[in-house]
């Protein structure tokens, strides 16, 4: 299925300051998609003709009809009509079944014991495939790679009505749409559910399920090889149905979150490692049938959204922060609840909720209109996002991490727990917390691995050259280096005072580092040899961040003292007050294309863009006999490039962004001229900002930054 990124919506606007209220608060506006459903049973949200829209696939009980909705762009549906016949149809189910690119279907049938998959065209149209058509009470269906071969399986649950032996099972895809039946218990009375994840964090899916006859859920290990092992989780659970695995602390491991229709009993299971699970009830809810979180409030926890059949409006619970949950009931009824999606259907950055209602034949879906202005609290470390004007930002009284863009922020994209430095590298997102190097997806905030370095904590990252890892230890007073190829760590430099702010310079090869516990001292680390130059001893209390403008001119941030001062000679001469009226700076970024910091507030609760002109841009650049200089610079689709020296080699010219990545190379002619003239022409596709043009020869190696806008 397509994701949706989270892009450009946030609160950076150039000069000005965009202060944020205190607390998100939630609100919802319903919107009626159709009334005339006949029993509605199921909801599933994906683009289903490859138009980027998030479509939905429903399926109903009495006419068994198979139908997705076309979403025009602006959240407006129009029906589309697969088949009817799949009498007692349950469940239904998105995803990509034969691997061409686009999003199928996949449905069970309870009363008759099918299941059924649909190929999609890729424009929306489909052809019906059948997978099983003997399944006792087929349930609930799910799509996931279990075996991690690359292609999608199938998982089903069996609910039979006569209480009768039910199956959960899966059936393996050998990569050309044949699947083969994998039993994975055959003992439960009636199982309506069955999720996957990776519970036991041991790098494959392990699954959960219910049975219904004794309240019960279950959980089943997998050893890397599809062989179960079965745990009783729970068996206090009154007449169990519904179960999905979700981290609901948000502590990087997958929780589980249960709900009995017949009882009303809802709870959830905080995951606490070796298949052990503490279970804490929470508030009935009337019939409750799904469930499903997401930080609706935009304030860094998950809260929880429920169904119930004898429910007359979708339940909210709001959470506080400590997983303790306070119910609110959304505007506009919703008869007879039963099934519900979270997700950004509008894509504007906060989830929503798509519902259909049982008795009433209704499908609708609920726009979440929270004020995402006060997402944004206590920043400290910032740096680019995954989509050009987006920046990921360190909430630090929240202990989040938020993206941010134009003209408004998005929610958090994980929330590790007390967050210090982070940093981009390969398109996955390195965050330190504690002693631990944490690795996320950047889009979906998936927990992809984490690392115990041996350290008591880290502060600073920074991306350095290949694109190694640089974390400062300030209580070890170290400074490491992670290898993403081996996962290793080692320790590059020692016997620092306390190392904090780390800033790769591209200029020289240097990591920069603003080390002491009390006032900043600016030292270089070279990280070939582990050597440590000490630069300047500032008058500026310690902590805050450096950040360089590509022309030599290097900017530190002091949170205490409110302002940012520069240092314009290469350090040989003291640094000097550049701004004085800031509330609490801390992280900065240079934005080459408009040429200003973006800074983060600590005690603003913002992020403002300053104007960084401290000098202009060098054009020029000299080593030894080797000199090269560019024009125009700033430049667009083309640049001259002047180069004068003695070359006794091939010259490799190499365009270089701040984080070390080679984004551009060639190996230029020797030719028996003391001096050489190149126009680059092909620079279209290169992002705006600041770059390096670095020239390397056996005489050595020159750089000049530019700014590509």
């Amino acid at each position: 299925m397509k994701k949706s990124s989270l892009t450009g919506l946030g609160i950076i606007l150039a000069g000005m300051i965009f202060s944020p209220i205190a607390v998100a608060q939630s609100s919802f506006t319903k919107h009626t998609i159709s009334t005339t459903l006949a029993q509605p049973m199921d909801v599933h949200v994906g683009d289903l003709n490859g138009d980027g829209y998030p479509d939905l696939a429903t399926v109903t009980y009495n006419a068994g009809e198979i139908a997705w909705w076309e979403n025009n762009g602006q959240v407006n549906f129009s029906k589309k009509l697969i088949k009817t016949g799949l009498t007692g149809g349950r469940s239904i189910r998105c995803g990509d079944i034969d691997g061409d690119g686009d999003n199928d279907l996949i449905a069970a049938a309870v009363t008759i014991n099918r299941i059924e998959w649909y190929e999609n065209s890729g424009t929306g149209t489909f052809t019906t495939h059948l997978l099983d058509n003997n399944f006792r009470g087929a349930h609930t269906v799910q799509l996931i790679d279990l075996d991690q071969d690359g292609d999608m399986d199938i998982l089903c649950s069996g609910w039979d009505n006569s209480a009768a032996m039910s199956e959960v099972a899966w059936w393996e895809n050998n990569g050309n749409e044949v699947f083969t039946k994998q039993v994975i218990s055959s003992s439960l009375k009636q199982s309506p559910f069955i999720d996957a994840a990776d519970i036991d964090l041991d790098g494959d899916f392990d699954l959960i399920g219910t049975d219904e006859i004794p309240g019960e859920v279950y959980g089943w290990a997998n050893n890397g090889s599809q062989v179960f092992t079965q745990y009783l989780i729970d068996d206090q659970l009154s007449l169990a149905h519904t179960a999905l695995l979700r981290d609901i602390d948000k502590d990087g491991d997958p929780d589980i979150l249960a709900a009995a229709c017949t009882s009303g009993l809802q709870a959830w299971y905080e995951n606490k490692g070796s298949w052990a699970f503490a279970k804490h009830a929470m508030e009935n809810l009337s019939g409750t049938i799904w469930l499903d979180m997401a930080d609706f409030d935009l304030d860094g926890d998950n809260d929880m959204m429920a169904a119930g059949m004898g429910a007359s409006q979708l339940a909210l619970y709001s959470n506080n922060g400590q997983q303790q949950f306070n119910k609110s009931w959304l505007a506009g009824g919703l008869t007879s609840g039963f099934a519900l999606n979270v997700v950004d259907l509008d894509r504007d950055g906060d989830p929503d909720v798509v519902a259909i209602g049982y008795l009433s034949n209704f499908l609708g879906w609920w726009e979440n209109t929270v004020d995402r202005t006060a997402l944004v609290q206590s920043p400290s470390w910032i740096i680019p996002g995954t989509n050009a004007g987006d920046f990921l930002i360190v909430n630090r009284e929240k202990g989040s991490i938020v993206s941010t863009g134009i003209p408004e922020s998005s929610y958090g994209v994980v929330n590790p727990g007390f967050c210090e430095g982070i940093a981009m590298a390969d398109n996955l997102l390195y965050a330190n917390v504690g002693a631990n190097l944490t690795v996320y997806q950047p889009v979906t905030g998936i927990r992809i691995a984490s690392y115990r370095a041996d350290a008591q904590y880290l502060e600073g990252m920074t991306v350095g050259p290949d694109g190694r890892l640089y974390l400062s230890a300030p209580l070890d007073g170290t400074i490491i280096c992670f290898s993403q190829s081996t996962t290793l760590f080692t320790t590059v430099a020692s016997g620092l005072d306390y190392p904090r702010a780390l800033r790769y310079d591209p200029l020289t090869g240097e990591i920069m580092v603003l080390d002491g516990e009390e006032l900043v001292t600016v030292k270089t680390l070279n990280p070939s040899n582990g050597e440590i130059d000490t630069k300047e001893i500032t008058p500026i209390p310690a902590g805050g961040d450096i950040e360089t403008d590509g022309a030599g001119n290097w900017y530190i941030s002091s949170p205490e003292t409110n302002s940012i001062y520069v240092n314009t000679s290469a350090w040989a001469a003291p640094i000097t007050l550049y701004r004085p009226d800031l509330a609490g700076p801390w992280g900065m970024w240079y934005d080459g294309s408009s040429r200003e910091l973006v800074v983060s507030m600590n005690t603003g609760n913002s992020i403002v863009r300053i104007p960084a002109t401290a000098s202009g841009i060098s054009d020029r650049a000299q080593q030894k006999e080797l000199l090269l200089s560019v024009f125009p610079n700033p430049c667009k689709e083309r640049m001259v490039v002047n180069l004068s020296g003695t070359f006794s080699s091939l010259p490799l010219l190499r365009v270089i962004s701040p984080d070390g990545k080679v984004m551009w190379s060639r190996t230029l002619p020797l030719i028996n001229s003391s001096s050489q003239t190149i126009e680059i022409r092909d620079l279209t596709g290169l992002p705006e900002g600041l770059y390096y043009l670095v020239c390397s020869g056996a005489s050595g190696q020159v750089s000049v930054p530019f700014i590509r806008n």
